[in-house]
């Protein structure tokens, strides 16, 4: 995750608070607070929740109180869209994997002691991540690409 921040945190922070409502400090900390406490809330109740989603809709929120169309609902959307996809990209990059390791490994996973399945799942893990974080790096450092938050 933080390979990933570091690579292209840049533009999800430009995204939420630049291109989703214009934020100044004091609505930023009036954004935090709203989601540490909605996280804390959730978390004694017992309830699993999503802290991007959770920050994302307290920007939303605090855009809101100054006047509505201060959001700008076009990226609304666009977020939205990329939520309901992120739940069948993983399932399928999930099955991807498993189907490359039962593969790669035998035809049964029972076969295989839990923990050489858990140690090559983690090996795989890093490596894609690697691949990916490398790969990034390398496509914004030909392109010459500095992150811009105007």
């Amino acid at each position: 995750m933080a390979i990933g921040t570091s690579v292209g945190g840049w533009r999800i922070i430009r995204t939420l608070g630049v291109r989703l409502v214009k934020l100044k400090p004091h609505q930023g900390f009036a954004a935090e607070t709203g989601a540490a406490t909605a996280i804390e809330i959730a978390s004694q109740l017992g309830i699993p929740l999503s802290t991007t989603h959770t920050i994302s809709t307290s920007i939303m929120g605090v855009g809101s109180v100054k006047r509505l169309s201060a959001v700008r609902w076009g990226v609304v959307r666009e977020i939205v869209a990329a939520w309901i996809l992120t739940f069948p990209v993983c399932g399928a990059i999930a099955w991807l994997a498993a189907t490359t390791i039962k593969a790669v490994l035998s035809e049964d996973f029972g076969s295989v002691p839990a923990a050489d399945l858990a140690l090559y799942g983690k090996v795989l893990t890093v490596a894609v991540a690697g691949a990916i974080a490398i790969s990034l790096w390398w496509y914004l450092r030909r392109k010459n690409r500095r992150p811009n938050y105007s």
